[in-house]
């Protein structure tokens, strides 16, 4: 069974006049976390994965986000989902 495509012209937005979304926010926060994640892993030694634009994003989302998170970027601690190290 074939579906058909949504003819995008037809999707409205939940965009509204006047409203604003930054990168740190919601979904934002999100994709930031896990480019952190990915650049903090391509920082390795020998990474699983290399994403030479990860760190690039995470460090232009502002201060807060700089550096983050710190223990995976220098490797300097390990933990578990038990806090156990």
């Amino acid at each position: 069974m074939a579906q058909d495509m949504t003819d995008l012209d037809e999707v409205r937005s939940v965009r509204t006049d006047g409203d604003s979304w930054e990168i740190t926010e919601c979904v934002g926060a999100t994709a930031l976390s896990v480019a952190a994640c990915r650049a903090a892993e391509t920082a390795q030694p020998q990474p699983l994965i290399r994403d030479e634009f990860a760190y690039l994003l995470v460090s232009k989302a502002g201060e807060a986000w700089r550096g983050w998170p710190a223990a995976a970027w220098t490797g300097s601690t390990t933990t578990t989902s038990t806090g156990v190290g």
